[in-house]
């Protein structure tokens, strides 16, 4: 997945879908387990992305999910059948993606609060001011504690889009964390510095795993809200 970030931005394009392990899985295997990543709630995950698929099923036959025409209003979704399937209903072999302009800017906000009481009135407030982050990752107590830090809780924000609307965004949110009363707040829209202030949420999931080894087996859940 990263590696077709970096080919698609010499062309100034996108593919707004990073999970955590973006920098290692493949894009065949993300799209079999339905995986989402840090820009889930403003930019959604490979459903919202895929366009057609070419696979191999049980038989070795090839076949292809959605051509010649990726919008069709009669028979089943096929495409979205392989999504989450987890390797059961064929091999992905080719994949045709929807893929966005890259951004002008990013900014990415990193604040940690003694505890989690701020995480609704930062939701108010980002309502109340007509902002919606591009990213918003919370990791708690335990996510810190696995991670070796002493840190209660962890927020990374993230705007993006038109240069000017991405910083104004981004000094809304940061006057807004400001007001309360903040352990820490460092935000930046230097690519490097942003990298590394993500460096704990790309680490998460292996931290938690090894952090009981009497319970080596960790269960994820991606939660979603309907609203």
């Amino acid at each position: 997945c990263a590696k077709l970030n970096v080919a698609l931005a010499e062309q100034g394009m996108i593919l707004p879908v990073a999970p955590a392990s973006h920098m290692i899985s493949t894009l065949g295997a993300n799209i079999a387990e339905a995986a989402g990543g840090t820009w889930g709630m403003s930019k959604g995950t490979f459903k919202n992305y895929l366009l057609t698929l070419e696979v191999v099923d049980g038989l070795g036959k090839t076949f292809q999910t959605a051509k010649p025409f990726p919008k069709q209003s009669t028979g089943p979704d096929l495409t979205s059948l392989f999504l989450g399937s987890e390797g059961t209903m064929g091999v992905i072999t080719e994949v045709t993606l929807r893929c966005e302009y890259l951004p002008q800017d990013t900014w990415t906000i990193r604040a940690c609060f003694k505890d989690e009481s701020v995480l609704q009135p930062i939701h108010e407030g980002l309502a109340a001011a007509r902002v919606i982050p591009d990213s918003f990752e919370y990791m708690d107590g335990r996510i810190m504690q696995a991670l070796g830090h002493e840190r209660k809780m962890l927020l990374l924000l993230q705007t993006a889009g038109n240069a000017a609307v991405a910083k104004e965004d981004a000094e809304t949110i940061v006057a807004l964390l400001k007001g309360m009363d903040p352990l820490e707040l460092k935000f930046t829209n230097d690519k490097d510095e942003s990298a590394e202030l993500y460096t704990e949420r790309r680490s998460a999931f292996g931290a938690l795993a090894k952090a009981d080894r009497d319970k080596p087996v960790i269960v994820q859940f991606d939660p979603v809200l309907s609203v």
